[in-house]
């Protein structure tokens, strides 16, 4: 790599860094202040809570790396270019199209890196961070309040409850076959252990093909008592927000859902948001560069980090909403991560374009 190169990597590098610290102590100050009305809740102290806002560092890290990126290129720019060191590459016989790529290239490496490294923290340590307010909030960790559908074989499996700590769970199971269906089985106290279902207090109504009920067997007529096995590892994944999840976790939570055919679009719609995240990154930079380059002007430093920070809090802020409008739609909603990194790159390169001509 060549001195101008590293110069260049390094001076990015440091403003990104100081730049995406920065940030997440504000937004996690302001998390810490969310976090006061709760305690004094159980075992909920203020250190519970410092503790829980620490380990949430990383999600805040995660869902500021675009902006914090984008910002930290620029000022690390406008900075270069006020004290004149961005003329070297003129100087070098380098052309700005030259100089763009070397920062798109820069830009890049930094956002995959900083992907990768909150891709492998973040859904942890939020994990942990979850389980501790739990439990100092006095609530089970291992509960699910929302009900939910599995499916084996010829069986619609409903769980009303789910909770591992007791065997509060109501179960209810359609037998369906030919489109008929054949039996239909009710507890409202069966118990989970070891990936399995036991029945308690099973009802079990049967029917024939002409859905006429037959009879209703009680507990002791029911000759299947475990009869159903779970995956735990894909169950807990019900309690954990689909934007907390780590890529693992989120393909397991697709796999899960289309072999109990359940709707997983919210699992893929947020698996195609994170891999663009990178992408949308690169295209805020290219709409923030052609307005640092400019060599013939004189522009203070704090002007361009002015310029830097309401550029990179309006792709962000913009990108954002033609997300949230785009997934309203069911025939768009999976074009929402990508229609405004699309739009974002059409701009900058047209922004760029005219920054060439007038060269």
């Amino acid at each position: 790599m060549k001195i101008s190169d590293k110069y260049l990597l390094i001076n990015i590098l440091k403003t990104v860094a100081f730049v995406l610290v920065t940030i997440t102590l504000i937004f996690s100050f302001f998390k810490f202040l969310e976090e006061i009305p709760e305690v004094g809740t159980y075992k909920y102290n203020y250190m519970t809570a410092f503790e829980y806002v620490i380990l949430q560092i990383p999600a805040t890290f995660d869902s500021l790396n675009s902006l914090s990126t984008m910002i930290g290129v620029i000022i690390a720019l406008g900075a270069m270019n006020s004290n004149k060191e961005l003329q070297i590459y003129q100087i070098s016989s380098i052309s700005i199209r030259g100089l763009i790529i070397k920062i798109v290239k820069i830009s890049l490496f930094i956002s995959f890196f900083l992907f990768i490294l909150s891709q492998a923290t973040y859904p942890f340590s939020s994990e942990i961070a979850s389980n501790l307010k739990t439990y100092s909030l006095g609530k089970s960790i291992n509960k699910i309040d929302d009900s939910f559908w599995l499916k084996r074989e010829k069986k619609f499996i409903y769980i009303k409850k789910y909770d591992l700590d007791g065997i509060k769970n109501e179960i209810q199971i359609f037998e369906i076959d030919k489109n008929s269906l054949k039996s239909y089985l009710f507890d409202k106290n069966a118990s989970i252990k070891n990936d399995e279902i036991k029945l308690n207090d099973p009802i079990k109504s049967t029917f024939n093909n002409s859905n006429e009920l037959l009879k209703i067997n009680l507990k002791n007529e029911i000759a299947e008592q475990n009869i159903i096995t779970l995956n735990e590892e894909q169950i807990s994944l019900l309690r954990v927000n689909e934007n907390e999840m780590s890529m693992r976790e989120i393909f397991l939570a697709i796999i899960f859902s289309i072999e109990n055919q359940t709707n997983f679009d919210i699992y893929l719609l947020e698996l195609i948001k994170r891999i663009m995240l990178p992408f949308t990154t690169i295209g805020m930079v290219l709409i923030g560069v052609p307005f640092i380059l400019n060599f013939s002007r004189e522009t203070s430093v704090g002007n361009r980090i002015f310029i830097g920070i309401i550029i990179g809090l309006s792709t962000h802020l913009i990108s954002r909403l033609a997300y949230a409008v785009f997934i309203q739609y069911e025939t768009l909603k999976f074009l929402g991560p990508i229609i405004p990194t699309f739009l974002l790159y059409l701009l900058g390169f047209w922004l760029i374009k005219n920054k060439l001509i007038e060269k």
